[in-house]
């Protein structure tokens, strides 16, 4: 990899690094034989990982806690 790629490559690398990170702390469906029930299950989690990401960036609601963390919107969502 050529020097002056490495430096791009790390600045812009969190945020991929982050939407695989979030469905893993908090899965939504199970794992199943059925490729369908997987698929749903795979795409309704990232779903929630996107609409997570963009309330984030685009929020400028106060909360009560420091951080507006993604368990939290989570359970928002749900309620």
């Amino acid at each position: 990899m050529p020097y002056h790629v490495a430096p791009q490559y790390n600045q812009y690398m969190g945020g991929v690094d982050l939407h695989n990170q979030y469905p893993m702390c908090h899965e939504v469906g199970r794992n199943s034989h059925r490729w369908w029930k997987y698929l749903f299950f795979f795409m309704l989690n990232y779903c929630v990982v996107n609409a997570f990401l963009l309330y984030k960036a685009v929020s400028r609601r106060r909360t009560s806690k420091k951080r507006y963390a993604h368990l939290d919107f989570r359970e928002e969502l749900v309620s």
